[in-house]
Formats: structure tokens, sequence, C-alpha cells
């Protein structure tokens, strides 16, 4: 965490993978991935994309929609 806030602070526009929100990759859209980006003063900036193997591809398509299933389901009492 005080690498990022130094990252920010400082404006080093340094490459670290954070979480942040993309709006299209690889055909999914609006979701919070964790990935390479640039961070700086402006914070999360250019997001380096990882090459992706067809195996890899797949699973972002089945990943998001098991995660979609799971969490419509209703909050249990005991975490409310």
């Amino acid at each position: 965490m005080s690498t990022i806030c130094k990252a920010v602070a400082k404006n080093e526009r340094r490459v670290l993978t954070v979480s942040s929100l993309h709006e299209n990759i690889e055909g999914l859209q609006n979701v919070c991935l964790s990935l390479p980006s640039v961070v700086g003063a402006e914070g999360v900036g250019n997001t380096l994309q990882p090459s992706l193997s067809a195996d890899e591809l797949k699973n972002c398509g089945t990943a998001p929609k098991s995660f979609v299933r799971f969490s419509s389901r209703p909050v249990p009492s005991y975490l409310k």
C-alpha cells in the first residue's frame, strides 16, 4: 500500500499491479481486474494488457458469469 501511495504522491508514473475498473477488456464490460498499470499523481493511467492463452481467454468469459450468479444470491444473515 505504501508503494502505491508513494507512486501517487511523487507522481512516479510507476508500473504497479493494481485493481481498477475496465470498461471493455477481452470482451468483458465494466469489470475490475488487477493488471499492471501506470500509477502516478492522476491515479491509475494506462493499463498494460498481457497476452492471454486460449484457455485464459475462455476462463475470462466464464469466471465473471460465475461471480454474477454467486453475487446475486441473498446475503446470509450472519454477514448483515
